[in-house]
């Protein structure tokens, strides 16, 4: 589960209802390209996992994603199925809705902050776990 930076407002699952309307593209993303939120699913995966052994837990969103992302331009053909299947998508901005889903059905506590840098269009998130 993912909580903010005070661990007060904890998010355990997401709720269609209150995201703003732009997840619509997330939704439609795991409902119906199936193959390709897999093989996201488990890339991502993956990344908390290696994050979780770490000594200190992180997450940079940006970094990971675009790991995961030159990974599949060499090893598979996800960027065209993702451009035929989802032509008005971003898969970087999707795969950045997916961690979040990943993150808050997450059996640890993660601490979700949203990161804005200079000249840069969409924020992204880190998620980190806090020592006791």
């Amino acid at each position: 589960m993912i909580t903010d930076m005070e661990r007060r407002n904890t998010k355990d699952r997401l709720n269609q209802e209150t995201l703003p309307d732009y997840w619509r593209g997330y939704f439609r993303y795991r409902d119906n390209a199936n193959e390709l939120y897999q093989l996201a699913q488990e890339s991502l995966e993956r990344e908390v996992e290696n994050a979780r052994g770490r000594d200190r837990p992180f997450i940079d969103s940006q970094q990971s994603i675009g790991r995961i992302l030159n990974e599949f331009s060499s090893q598979h053909q996800f960027h065209r199925q993702f451009r035929e299947q989802l032509p008005d998508l971003h898969s970087n901005l999707i795969l950045g809705m997916h961690l979040y889903d990943i993150m808050i059905n997450d059996e640890d506590t993660w601490i979700y902050t949203e990161t804005q840098h200079r000249g840069h269009l969409f924020p992204h998130a880190t998620y980190f776990i806090p020592k006791n």
